[in-house]
């Protein structure tokens, strides 16, 4: 692996671990900012230099790892405990 390798997690709680390879047990920064459970992580194949976290708290968090920087953030609105069920696509033509 690059010099820049590295391993993303989260878990049930509202930090982001940045793990460097071949060492992921090892956590070579924390991307904190979520208030609440971190979802969702994504890591666009075409920028590995950046991350975008979703959480419970409603918020989009962009960072730059793996010095694990707040670029921006965009807040959706709370998120529910229990969120509906989606609907199928024969539900949605019916609605």
């Amino acid at each position: 692996p690059s010099d820049n390798a590295h391993v993303l997690s989260a878990d049930r709680d509202e930090k982001v671990r940045v793990s460097p390879l071949p060492f992921p047990h090892t956590a070579r920064a924390f991307c904190l900012g979520h208030f609440r459970y971190v979802s969702r992580l994504l890591s666009p194949p075409a920028r590995p230099d950046l991350l975008l976290s979703g959480a419970g708290d409603g918020r989009l968090l962009l960072w730059r790892v793996p010095e694990a920087e707040l670029l921006q953030e965009v807040a959706l609105g709370e998120v529910p405990e229990r969120a509906a069920p989606a609907m199928t696509p024969e539900q949605a033509k019916a609605a």
